[in-house]
């Protein structure tokens, strides 16, 4: 579709229809890309594997286990044994048993065996409790057979249903995962069988790797014929449900339509299905810069370490597509001429700034983006400047020194580590970009600490001030990646640069690191101990949760009011040169909804003073080791 959301649907016709040799017309002349259809071996569309291609087995059905393999695991593992037989790469498990009596054939509660009005309520009590136990017996050994597929399944793809309406949906879900370990290939599923739901089940919900929505057709409500017009559709959803869909939609999930008694597939869901793809296209319009973003959705990425690693042309071509920043910097260092050029003109008011031009120094200039940016704002300011970029990749130093400059501007291209330079003059504004996703995290404090030596006594540093925030996440989908292809102490000890597609923050951000620039001479330490930090956090979870980690942002004051932010409190709008930095933990940690999440985080120099790392850990609800000791697993070379 134009808004560049990939949204799959599906039907599930009951009961299943026939398809002929024509397969893939008649799915294209429903308008779905896929079909739901039941695994019994003996079923209609089953019967025979060579009613379909091995193809259109793979990459058109979705096969549903059913209900009555909940307590019967051989015809579990022989219907289990037919998808692989057919080559289905898409299973539906049959949804857990509900302790609540509504579900599947297997649990046939008639009415006549509903209790009395006359039954003592003791008695009535007991009973309930005794088949909420058995349901639940059930239920755990279904999780056992569903671990026991998982285990041996390779290249498919599984999900487990859940109704919407059972306001512990979230945690039956929660309970699965835990018992069968981690999968990326075990999704959860949500079966809206409700035009209501249950607000705070719903939030748990949202940070979830949720696969498929499962739509019975009798949600839909028909328009009567007053209301209807002509180009409206014919069918319509519960407001809360419809905002739900539009989450998801945005999640690019799958829709599954489910044919209720009553409603035919080429009438009531087709009407349904183009309601649907309304509602989609309806949804706004993903901008260019979403859309490139939406690339590296959930891509663990390792932190840049430009202090040891000279970056490509690659990188710094990433870093000047991103005009905003450079805006931003264009306006702080305009801002601060202005107020250099009164204060130079206050000190001496004969003084001519075209022959003591204000002295401005980039530090590590890169290709020259700022450089460029200091440039402009020297021409609009009208304030003169001497202009200095010093830069150590020898490779960044060629561009610099080819470059052509706005206004025919004189550059003084300098090839050396700012800690190290020796100018032969001081500057008033120093300026950098040497920020992280975490702020501190590329090492910009212990840069700046060793180039400081180049301001004057009143010169400034642009920015003066960065901070780091971090709130607990849950995002399923990376840790399952992290436990499974990595599964090693290394890979859940290491910090990642990623743009979060499938997450929730779970509490308020919290602030975690300040540093200023520049510093009192006194106040820096050549062990680097000024720049160690430690911070302990007390969250308070809104809903059931499962922590999977700390989400990390950082915001820097330019100059005066100029400001940047990658914090989602008050990001700067369209600013893409940083995603967020994830801290993942060793194990989930489950937290009740009010309950507490303690934790504390450590930025440490080695006795070697050659490596800078983090340390994390959890105090609360659980103990968990602290992550990355020594720098054990990840650090930041100086």
């Amino acid at each position: 579709m134009s808004n560049n959301y990939n949204v799959k649907y599906c039907i599930e016709p009951k009961p299943i229809v026939s398809f002929t040799d024509s397969f893939d017309d008649e799915i294209e002349d429903f308008g779905f890309n896929l079909l739901c259809t039941s695994l019994v071996p003996d079923g209609v569309i089953a019967k025979s594997d060579m009613l379909l291609s091995c193809g259109q087995w793979a990459d058109d059905i979705i096969g549903v286990i059913s209900p009555e393999c909940i307590d019967d695991s051989k015809k579990f593992q022989a219907e289990m044994g037919w998808a692989t037989y057919l080559g289905i790469t898409y299973i539906m498990f049959a949804p857990f048993l509900s302790e609540e009596g509504k579900v599947s054939k297997i649990e046939e509660i008639k009415e006549d065996e509903k209790k009395k009005e006359t039954e003592k309520k003791e008695e009535e009590e007991k009973k309930k409790k005794k088949q909420s136990e058995s349901i639940q017996d059930k239920n755990i050994n279904y999780s056992r057979m569903i671990n026991s597929a998982l285990k041996g399944a390779i290249g498919s793809d599984f999900i487990l249903p859940f109704y919407l309406s059972d306001k512990n949906s979230w945690n039956k879900w929660n309970e699965i995962r835990l018992m069968t370990e981690s999968y990326s290939s075990f999704y959860p599923a949500l079966i809206l069988d409700s035009g209501s739901v249950h607000t705070e089940c719903v939030e748990s919900w949202m940070g979830e790797n949720v696969k498929a929505l499962i739509i019975p057709s009798d949600l839909f409500a028909k328009q009567s014929s007053k209301s209807k017009k002509s180009n409206q559709a014919a069918y319509q959803l519960p407001k809360q449900i419809l905002q739900l869909i539009k989450h998801f939609m945005i999640q690019d999930i799958d829709i599954i339509l489910r044919q209720s008694e009553g409603h035919k597939i080429r009438t009531d869901l087709h009407k349904q299905y183009h309601y649907l793809r309304r509602i989609q296209k309806n949804l706004p319009k993903l901008t260019s810069w979403e859309i490139a973003n939406r690339d590296f959705e959930d891509y663990l990425q390792d932190p840049l370490q430009p202090l040891k690693d000279n970056l490509e042309s690659s990188s710094y071509q990433v870093f000047e597509d991103d005009t905003i920043k450079y805006e931003l910097y264009e306006k702080a260092v305009y801002k601060a001429l202005l107020d250099f050029a009164k204060l130079r003109k206050k000190e001496d008011p004969k003084i001519d700034l075209k022959e003591n031009p204000i002295v401005v120094m980039l530090v590590g200039s890169g290709r020259g983006g700022i450089v460029r940016r200091c440039i402009i704002a020297s021409h609009k300011s009208k304030v003169p400047i001497r202009l200095y970029a010093i830069e150590k990749n020898p490779s960044a130093v060629i561009t610099l020194r080819n470059n052509k400059w706005e206004y025919d501007h004189e550059v003084i291209v300098v090839d050396t580590d700012m800690r190290v330079w020796n100018p032969p003059e001081k500057c008033d504004i120093m300026v950098s970009e040497l920020l992280g996703s975490f702020g501190d995290n590329e090492l910009s404090p212990e840069c700046l600490d060793g180039a400081q030596k180049i301001l004057k006594k009143d010169g400034i540093s642009i920015p003066s001030e960065y901070n780091s925030f971090m709130c607990p996440i849950t995002t399923p989908k990376l840790f399952n990646e992290l436990f499974e292809k990595k599964n090693n102490l290394k890979g859940l000890e290491t910090s990642y640069v990623v743009n979060f597609g499938k997450y929730k923050y779970l509490s308020n951000i919290q602030k975690v690191f300040t540093f200023t620039h520049p510093l009192p001479k006194e106040s820096i330490k050549k062990d680097n101990s000024h720049n160690d930090r430690f911070k302990s956090f007390n969250f308070v979870l809104k809903n059931d949760s499962l922590i999977h980690g700390f989400a990390g942002f950082f915001d820097a004051i330019l100059y005066k009011d100029v400001k940047l932010s990658t914090n989602p409190i008050d990001h700067t709008p369209q600013m893409a040169s940083w995603f967020p930095i994830y801290f993942p933990i060793q194990k989930p940690v489950f937290v009740k909804a009010g309950g507490n999440f303690k934790a504390s985080m450590w930025r440490c120099t080695s006795n070697d003073l050659k490596r800078i790392f983090y340390e994390w850990t959890v105090t609360s609800p659980v103990i968990l080791p602290i992550h990355n000791v020594n720098g054990r697993s990840s650090a930041i070379d100086l």
